[in-house]
This record gives structure tokens, sequence and C-alpha cells, in this order.
């Protein structure tokens, strides 16, 4: 039980000095009566004087005692004693206990009387001291009061130090203790169903980031295509963008919605893919859709899409692709292309009874004669012949007319942002069957940036909003522009490599000829001798000659001419002639006829 006091020095107080200053006093103070208290008040009791405080000039809270002047120095404290009601009831214990109290108080007020409290430099009034009118209880700090008893907090609960309430241990926590401040904290990862859990065991596995449940813990269930949950302990999922599903389940990340297509092989039967339902009846349709064949492909896709008294219309691709709605059956004449994506647009005006069909934003088809019709939900089918050999983007289902505007700019993009639709490729990831395959990334591409051959002789390879070269030959940047260095492994033998445009030259060297420069220069050559010359004379003698020419090869350029003589003479009937005669004498020769 405790009874508040007050004391009320006037004076300024102007730092935290002054006021250790008078808390030291007032003490000292109190210790000098405190063999009073317990040998003439309380023998035998517990009484002391507990939580002493001082405050200078404070006018938050209100006071036991009325302040006078601005500058003052509030000390406050308690008169306690133990509260026991283990041998008296509340009465009997409040009966021998508050008198206590009231002693020590007399006791206080007299030593301020006489002086005992007075502190230099500040003044005591003669009604400075007081206390409450009547005690209350205080509790130890982890115990709650009830009426004059303090009670421990029960299991699953917690005492609230602001508000002296047991609250329950919040979501996360539990408490197997009675008498506690503070819940304990499940492991990590782990939390409780509700609040007030009382056990350690009451603590759960949360669901992991991509799966999710109820209660938010185990057990737990994967996201489903086209969704994800990047937190644990989640409740629901959240779904992807307009057109974006997952690579697969238990996706954790909006990273991980990806733009995707629908490839359709063979479906056994008329598949059901799908329902809607409209939030108000309408008599309008729309549908988008992107769609490229495979090259070389025979098979049909049928799309179909039945109300619930009537088939609202169906799709059939082929190589050409028919509309029918009724009574009413269009085809168009333009063929599938399995080179480039086709965008189709098809409507159905109920209200007008016509039939629209537009192909790459162009008005292909126009027909009146719909029957007249109501829409408020339906179911969407596929079927095929074979393998239908069709892959679909963007296939979009809208409960009314589509603008000019819309049906240009749905035209130019695979991907749709309308929130108002009735069906869309979401829905048929939600409801996929064998035969339908989901391919991600989207390789839907509204423009075919190939087309204008930006690679030039060499390999374009479309992609979405883009285009790659694949160079060939050695030619190598964006465009293939770059030609390669022919002369790199070149194979002139004699002479210079010369780049060119797609190929290399050989300048030749030291005469040497050929595209490689591999043939040498050409040496000279004799031809045979030709027959002698006749001798002209029978007798006594003269000369014969022949000749060859430097021909077989003639030198050529650089080349080296014939060597040695190109005419050669020898002598031819030396004999004397008869009639004739010689004299030799002296070394001189006479010759005379006769």
């Amino acid at each position: 039980m405790v009874l508040p006091a007050e004391l009320i020095y006037e004076g300024n107080c102007e730092d935290e000095k002054t006021k250790q200053t008078i808390r030291e006093q007032v003490l000292k103070y109190l210790g000098t009566i405190k063999d009073d208290i317990d040998n003439s008040i309380c023998p035998g009791k517990d009484c002391r004087v507990d939580n002493l405080v001082v405050v200078c000039g404070s006018r938050r809270k209100k006071h036991i005692i009325a302040k006078r002047q601005a500058s003052y120095v509030r000390v406050t404290f308690d008169f306690a004693t133990p509260f026991d009601l283990s041998n008296s009831s509340v009465t009997g214990a409040y009966n021998e206990l508050f008198p206590l109290l009231t002693s020590m108080k007399g006791l206080i007020a007299a030593a301020v009387a006489n002086g005992t409290f007075d502190i230099a430099g500040f003044t005591l009034p003669v009604d400075a001291f007081g206390t409450s009118s009547k005690p209350n209880i205080k509790c130890p700090a982890d115990l709650k009061k009830d009426g004059y008893k303090c009670k421990p907090c029960p299991k699953g609960t917690y005492l609230n130090s602001t508000t002296g309430n047991c609250e329950l241990c919040r979501i996360g926590e539990y408490n197997e203790d009675d008498g506690r401040t503070a819940c304990n904290l499940c492991p990590a990862d782990y939390s409780t169903l509700k609040e007030g859990s009382k056990y350690m065991d009451n603590c759960t596995r949360l669901c992991d980031p991509g799966f999710i449940s109820s209660t938010t813990m185990v057990p737990c269930s994967a996201c489903p295509l086209g969704s994800f949950q990047p937190s644990r302990g989640a409740s629901v999922c959240i779904p992807c963008p307009a057109m974006h599903t997952t690579p697969s389940t238990n996706s954790t990340s909006i990273n991980q919605c990806i733009l995707f297509d629908i490839k359709v092989n063979s479906l056994n039967g008329n598949k059901l893919v799908g329902t809607f339902t409209s939030s108000v009846p309408t008599t309008f349709m729309s549908m988008s859709v992107w769609i490229k064949r495979d090259s070389g492909g025979t098979g049909e896709l049928t799309i179909s899409v039945r109300g619930n008294a009537s088939d609202i219309m169906s799709v059939r691709l082929s190589e050409i692709v028919t509309v029918k709605s009724g009574n009413i059956e269009a085809s168009t004449a333009f063929i599938l292309s399995s080179t480039r994506w086709t965008h189709y647009v098809v409507e159905l005006d109920f209200t007008s009874y016509v039939l629209t069909v537009f192909i790459d934003n162009l008005q292909k088809i126009r027909k009146v004669g719909l029957t007249p019709l109501s829409i408020t939900s339906g179911s969407v089918h596929m079927s095929s012949t074979k393998d239908a050999g069709v892959t679909l983007s963007g296939l979009t289902f809208y409960p009314r007319k589509l603008s000019a505007e819309e049906v240009a700019m749905y035209s130019t993009s695979c991907l749709s942002n309308s929130s108002d639709t009735l069906y869309s490729m979401v829905d048929v990831v939600q409801n996929i069957v064998d035969g339908l395959v989901i391919i991600s990334p989207s390789s839907c591409d509204p423009f075919d940036e190939c087309a204008t051959a930006p690679c030039g002789n060499h390999t374009c390879v479309n992609g979405m909003g883009t285009f790659m070269c694949v160079c060939s030959g050695g030619w190598s940047g964006t465009l293939c522009e770059m030609p390669p260095d022919f002369c790199l492994n070149h194979d002139c033998k004699h002479g210079i490599c010369v780049q060119g445009s797609g190929k290399y030259t050989c300048n030749c060297t030291d005469f040497y000829t050929g595209g490689d420069c591999s043939i040498p220069p050409v040496n000279g050559g004799w031809s045979s001798w030709s027959d002698r010359s006749g001798c002209g004379v029978t007798c006594g003698g003269s000369t014969q000659t022949r000749q060859r020419f430097c021909v077989e090869p003639e030198p050529g350029p650089g080349g080296l001419d014939c060597t040695g003589s190109k005419e050669e003479t020898q002598q031819c009937n030396v004999m004397d002639c008869p009639g004739t005669f010689t004299a030799r004498r002296w070394h001189i020769l006479v010759t005379a006829n006769i």
C-alpha cells in the first residue's frame, strides 16, 4: 500500500546539478528519520519511503499541492508498506496499515515544520508538504492491480506496462507462464493461428513465398500459373499483369511474369478452355488475336464460344480463316502466314446484326444477318484436326465493339492492357488441357523487321521489336557491313595482297604472274637449228650457215634472254677444183688455172 506525498520548494531550479543536489539533500533528511519510522511507527513492519522524484517547474500533471509561483521544485515520493492479505482480509489489512502511513505522514510534516528539510536558496512555504487523501495499491512490475490485490497475468497474456492491463499475446507470439510482462516470439518463419497462444507448440510454420493458405500457415498450396507471392505467410496469390503468365507454379516475383503464346498441337475432341460471365447483359462481342501458322502445317484449329442457349460464334483457323455465327459464315481470302504474325479482329454486333472481320487493321468482311442475341455468360472451346500447327497470342474477348483506334492499336501490339475483358490468354492458362503448350517468352512480333532485308545477303533473324543479322563469310557488324580481312590468310605467293569488296587480289612482284602470283617470269629458249644454207660452190671452198631463234619460248617480262650465238658457220667443198695446182714455197700459196 502506498500514500503518495509531495514537497514543494520555491526557488529557481536551473539545471540537472541543482536537481541532484536537492535529491541528495532530501534523501539525507529522510535517512535521519528512518529509525523513528522503524522503531516507533512500524515496529516489525516494512515501512519505507520509495520512488523519490525531483521535478523543476512542471505543469504537466495534476499536483497534490497547488504551486504559487512559476519557479519551484517539486519533490514527490511514496510512503509504502506491504499490503499482506495472507492472514487478513482486505478491510483488516487496510485498517491496520493506513494508520501507519498516516503516522509517517505526520512525522514528515513535523520535520518540515521545524526546518529539518530546509535547503539553502529555496523556501519551504507553510503548506509545502502534503499527501493524497487516501492510499492506493501499487503492484510489482509483473503483477496487475485488481482492486486491493495484485494478480499475475495468465498464460497467453502479458502485462502492458502502459495500460496496466493483461493483454493477449499477439499473433506470432506465445506465453507459457503466468505473470509475464512480455510474450515470447515464435521461431523464425513460424507464427500462431490466433492471439493469446499459450504454448510454443501453437507456433506453426508459415507458407513459403510462392505458396498460400487461408491460415497463412501449413498446409500450403502453390500459387498457380499466372500468379506469384513474394512474401512468407500469405493467404492470397497476386495475379500477373494482363497477358502475362509465370513459367511454373509457386512463383515468387512479378519479374517472373512474362508474355506468352499458346501453341496448339493435337486436341483430342472439343476441349473446354474456360468460361466467362458478363456483369451486365451485352449484345456485342469482339475477339482480338494474333495468329501464326507452322511452316508446312496442314491441320486446323477451331475456337468456339457458346452461350447459355446457343453457339455465339466459331472461328476456324486453317490456311484461311472462316468465321461463323448463327446462319452467317464468311471466309477470308487471306492465307495465314507461316513467316510472320497476322492480327485478326472479329466483331459481332447483335444490335445491328453485323459481322465484321479486320485483318491487320484492314476491314476484310462485313456481313449483315446475325440473329439477335443477348450475352450474359458463356464458355470457350478449342478443337483441332490432326496437329493444328497454329500458335496464338493476345487472344482476348470483349463484351463490346472495339473502336477504330483500338483496332489500330491492337494491330500494332501483341499486348492488350484493357481491363474490361470477358476472357483472355490468362484464362487459357488457368484451364490448360493436353495439346496446348505454353510458349514463353512470347515470340509474337507485330512487325517483320527483316522485311526490308537489312542484312543484305546475310541471314536476318526477326525478333520482338528488333532483328539480328547472322553474318557469313567472315563479315561482321550490326548489319554485316564490315568485310573480313581477306588478306589475313591470302595465297599470294610472290606479290602483295590488296583488300577488295568481298575478295582480295594479288599484285605480283618480281615479274611473277597468275591470280596467286605463283607463275614465275619466263626465260627465253632457243628453237631448233635451221637447215644449213647451200655451199654455193662444188670445189675450192665456201661457207654454209644455220640459224636458231630465241622463241621457244620468247623471254617474258623479267625473263632472261637466250645465251649463246644464234648463227653458226662452217666451211664446205674445200677440195681443189680440177685443172688447178697449188705451189707452195716459202709458205706462199699460188693457185693458177690452166
